[in-house]
């Protein structure tokens, strides 16, 4: 086992749950995978309506996944004009990190994260072990958003 791999197991853990997760569902069945995503996609709903004042009385219509149809789209103006409303009210500030997209539109859009998202990184660790990464080997990534180059301390 590598130091990260190591690292990650003590003082991680919930991202190495989360990548034990992803691992699972990758080769799950299809019926496997829906079940997981429905389930998913409810308890996102929910804690979006309890917890996110800007979804609190929009999502009243949605009680099951197919009903995704009736949540309206997000626009760059929704975002910029609601920043705060669509922060978890749950969620301690500190843990908000801003982002934004590259502007290939011409504008770049400015929004927070939340840093403690296992899952995405575990998902994201799951798709680059397909081309052979383990945690922990040195990779190169080529990227052309100047704003992650200059903010990332690992270069």
């Amino acid at each position: 086992m590598n130091i990260a791999k190591i690292i990650i197991t003590l003082f991680k853990r919930n991202l190495a749950k989360q990548i034990k997760i992803a691992k699972q569902l990758e080769y799950s069945s299809k019926s496997s995978i829906k079940k997981e995503q429905e389930k998913k996609f409810l308890k996102l709903i929910e804690h979006a309506r309890l917890n996110v004042p800007y979804y609190s009385d929009k999502l009243d219509n949605i009680s099951s996944i197919n009903d995704i149809e009736n949540i309206n789209l997000l626009t760059k103006e929704d975002i910029l004009k609601n920043t705060d409303e669509l922060k978890a009210l749950n969620i301690q500030n500190e843990r908000f990190f801003p982002d934004a997209t590259s502007g290939s539109t011409g504008v770049s859009l400015y929004y927070f994260r939340d840093s403690k998202n296992h899952y995405r990184k575990a998902v994201g660790y799951r798709c680059d072990s397909r081309s052979g990464y383990k945690i922990g080997a040195k990779a190169l990534y080529l990227w052309g958003a100047d704003r992650d180059i200059i903010d990332n301390k690992s270069f």
